[in-house]
């Protein structure tokens, strides 16, 4: 009688390593399935800080010079906008090449955004203004693929006009 005991004991551990076999076996994919999630997100985050510095920086130039900006938007309307168009959308300043590299604790993949086009949508020039702004932009996610984005932003501007002559 006492060797039955013995072999259930066996049985029972040889069951037991098993479910701990498969748990482990879960977990390591599970892990592995959040690191190329992790990546992705990360990847994501990045561009869009890359999007935001230029978008603040062309947001920032129209403040700046409203009267070349207002020509280019009438020059738009005429399909005239060769000087116009480097002034405003293809400007260095308005991009970010891909010799940047941002930085990241999990990886050095490097990105490039530029400013892709700017549209005045709405015609009240003295009091508030919309602005629709699209940075285009690509890089390499860490499996070495070209991931090409677009994003979109609306600002609502308030212009001040002093009358103080």
């Amino acid at each position: 009688m006492h060797n039955n005991k013995k072999g259930s004991a066996i049985g029972l551990c040889l069951v037991f390593c098993s479910v701990m076999l498969v748990l482990g076996l879960a977990y390591a994919k599970m892990v592995s399935n959040s690191k190329s999630q992790t990546d992705k997100i990360d990847d994501v985050i990045r561009f869009d800080y890359v999007a935001n510095d230029i978008f603040e920086k062309a947001i920032l130039k129209y403040q700046l010079y409203p009267a070349d900006f207002y020509a280019y938007v009438e020059a738009q309307k005429n399909n005239n906008n060769s000087y116009l168009y480097n002034w405003c959308v293809n400007d260095n300043a308005l991009s970010i090449p891909t010799s940047i590299a941002s930085s990241s604790f999990l990886t050095t993949q490097k990105f490039s955004g530029r400013l892709a086009s700017v549209t005045l949508l709405t015609d009240n020039r003295w009091n508030s203004e919309v602005l629709r702004l699209e940075v285009e932009g690509s890089y390499f996610d860490i499996r070495g693929q070209k991931v090409e984005k677009k994003i979109t932003k609306l600002v609502n501007l308030t212009r001040n006009v002093n009358s103080d002559f």
